[in-house]
């Protein structure tokens, strides 16, 4: 973590604890049992989320259908904000993330290099405050947000979640 969560948070790559001591690569196997990444502002803070920057590496972005060498996602990718009594914003209650261009309907998305030898990289980077969807998570409240990985991504040489803002 960038900053004391106490002095407020600058940046943080999404863990699977939701503090910064979890596991942060998203290249995992989520089919059997789904794996959260998240991150979750402790009890007497309050998170206001500005950006997320999404990257993942894979020698195949070339085909629209596909998430990259991980193939076809059955399930999907799932991102929401949530607390103790579960999902209470679903960014894609609609539509899960099963190809990699899914990601555009949520915030824009590139991929710079495709072809040739070795990986490829996919970028994508949502900026809430022009979807007019800033939004603020309390750990009074246990609030969180989630990015949720439902199928095996572990095909692909990785995948990372930073989100940006400040917490008071």
């Amino acid at each position: 973590m960038a900053a004391d969560a106490l002095s407020g948070f600058q940046f943080r790559i999404l863990d699977t604890v939701g503090d910064g001591s979890g596991t942060i690569d998203q290249a995992v196997n989520g089919a059997v049992t789904p794996v959260i990444f998240k991150i979750a502002p402790p009890a007497g803070v309050k998170y206001t989320f500005k950006r997320i920057n999404i990257v993942a590496a894979s020698g195949n972005w070339n085909r629209a259908d596909q998430y990259g060498a991980a193939g076809t996602l059955s399930n999907g990718i799932k991102v929401y904000v949530g607390n103790t009594l579960g999902v209470t914003k679903d960014f894609t209650l609609k539509k899960t993330i099963t190809a990699w261009p899914l990601w555009g309907l949520l915030a824009g998305s590139d991929i710079p290099t495709t072809g040739g030898v070795g990986s490829d990289s996919l970028s994508v980077r949502w900026t809430f405050a022009k979807g007019r969807q800033d939004f603020q998570l309390d750990g009074d409240q246990g609030d969180y947000f989630a990015i949720e990985i439902q199928d095996d991504l572990s095909g692909l040489d990785y995948q990372y979640a930073m989100i940006q803002g400040g917490g008071k």
